[in-house]
């Protein structure tokens, strides 16, 4: 019969060999993107930085989880990385923003009905999608244990795209209801 910490001490080393896969996809993937001046060029001619503040991942709510870097960029199995066949980054933020809701699916759901996703349907590639306002390479855990929002965690870049809505609010309106 196994003692009850033996158990314990098994558990916990087989749930560090399971772990260590996903850490070491991540640690892989910021040799490279952990190095300024990594960056993807677009069909448009436009580049973008795609170079991942290590601290940052670190501290983010998806890194300190241990959220593989491939759980999301899916596409991506090897180096060197396939092409690149977007025409613009924004297409390729268009792209990706779907992927959110397989881990965050009430959450994305709750964006179906939103004035942004309207002025998506109609065809604003500039209307916000969740990547907009909570980077997923830096955003901050922002629930506490309950789900419930945790006072001064929202993601920094939330007030500044708080006060670009503002400003803009009129033309997305007009873009999803030209009527009003």
């Amino acid at each position: 019969m196994i003692h009850p910490l033996e158990r314990a001490l098994l558990l916990g080393s087989a749930l560090l060999v399971l772990a260590a896969p996903t850490a070491l996809r991540a640690q892989e993937c910021l040799d490279c993107h952990g190095e300024p001046g990594s960056s993807v060029s677009f069909k448009s001619g436009e580049n973008r930085d795609v170079t991942v503040d290590r601290k940052a991942w670190e501290a983010s709510v998806h890194g300190s989880m241990g959220v593989a870097c491939t759980d999301c960029h899916t596409e991506i199995k090897e180096y060197p990385h396939p092409e690149v066949t977007d025409k613009t980054a924004r297409d390729l933020t268009l792209r990706f923003y779907t992927s959110c809701q397989q881990c965050h699916e009430d959450q994305f759901k709750k964006t179906l009905d939103s004035v942004h996703q309207r002025a998506l349907a109609a065809g604003n590639k500039k209307a916000a999608v969740c990547a907009d306002c909570h980077h997923p390479h830096t955003q901050k855990k922002i629930t506490d244990d309950k789900g419930l929002q945790r006072e001064g965690k929202l993601d920094q870049t939330s007030a500044a795209t708080k006060k670009t809505i503002d400003k803009v609010a009129g033309k997305i309106k007009k873009t999803v209801n030209p009527k009003h």
